[in-house]
């Protein structure tokens, strides 16, 4: 008898209750979309040997599980190899490893060439206590990355406790941040239509920072995608070290910035819009139905604005 096939967002969601039901502990789950792959992202509070409590964020790539469901694998199996994999990420050794990284964030030297910024909504109910910036309606969040693989990303937020402890203010942490985010997760700057085809690889050619290579497409729409290397978190490559000033160069103006998602931010040169027509983009961007919770970044439409070198809301 064959087996009843759902489609990917219901997959997607049964997938994230059981591991809820299945894994226990203090585990949540929820799905997240991202440009180049769909990821399960799983969260898990876990103490330090002083009893301090650090929630560590797991980003597994769900469309081969989907697929595997699609082929006409039980779902019960599926879910056996998931977890699996769950437990290999957060039983026994790997656990003690994560809490080994736990107890390195009280030394900054041990740490600080795995920091990075991932944006958020400023207020978001998950940033309390965490070490931020904010920006308009976003905010920029310092994390540790544990590991990143082609298969999944674990990472952690700073708590504001630990800067004292390093010795460093926030401002300066963040800038630090910003600098080792450029090395380990480099800027991509293409023209929107072909990113969204998703047929090329979005290599170093598109690396518009370091990039020899780097030669701007022209956009029959006039519209750009700005991300990084992994498609993943690529909101906050805007703020890495001259990004913006860099764009305004390669455009020959200022431009608009509207932010897609966690993911991604669309760019698009001032002469070719209105401000009431970019505004428009943005608020059809804040109803976007294909958006997840855990992607959504602003409400907001920003502008770089040259003549102050800054990013400000519009």
């Amino acid at each position: 008898m064959r087996q009843f096939i759902m489609d990917y967002k219901q997959f997607s969601a049964r997938l994230a209750k059981g591991i809820e039901n299945g894994f226990g502990g203090p585990i949540r789950a929820c799905v997240m979309k991202a440009p180049f792959f769909d990821f399960l992202e799983v969260a898990i509070d876990v103490p330090d040997n002083k009893g301090k409590i650090a929630s560590y964020c797991q980003r597994i790539n769900i469309r081969c599980f989907y697929e595997r469901h699609l082929s006409g694998e039980p779902l019960g199996g599926i879910m056996e190899s998931l977890m699996r994999e769950l437990e290999d990420i957060f039983g026994g050794h790997a656990l003690e490893a994560k809490i080994k990284v736990i107890e390195d964030l009280h030394v900054y030297e041990k740490i600080s060439s795995r920091l990075f910024i991932r944006m958020q909504p400023y207020g978001a109910s998950n940033l309390k206590d965490v070490a931020l910036r904010r920006v308009g309606d976003m905010a920029m969040v310092l994390n540790v990355l544990a590991d990143n693989t082609p298969k999944s990303k674990t990472s952690l937020k700073i708590p504001l406790s630990i800067l004292h402890e390093w010795g460093l203010g926030k401002d300066m942490a963040i800038d630090r941040a910003l600098e080792t985010s450029c090395k380990m997760f480099p800027p991509r700057l293409i023209a929107k239509e072909l990113y969204e085809q998703g047929t090329i690889r979005i290599d170093e050619r598109y690396d518009f920072l370091s990039s020899s290579r780097f030669k701007l497409q022209k956009s029959q729409i006039e519209t750009y995608t700005l991300t990084n290397a992994d498609g993943l978190d690529g909101a906050s490559s805007i703020f890495y070290p001259m990004a913006a000033r860099k764009i305004q160069m390669i455009f020959k103006e200022d431009y608009y910035i509207l932010p897609a998602s966690v993911n991604e931010l669309t760019l698009r040169p001032a002469s070719s819009m209105t401000v009431s027509f970019a505004r428009g983009m943005a608020a059809v961007a804040c109803v976007n139905p294909k958006l997840a919770e855990d992607e959504f970044l602003s409400s907001q439409l920003y502008k770089y604005i040259s003549a102050k070198d800054s990013i400000q809301a519009i």
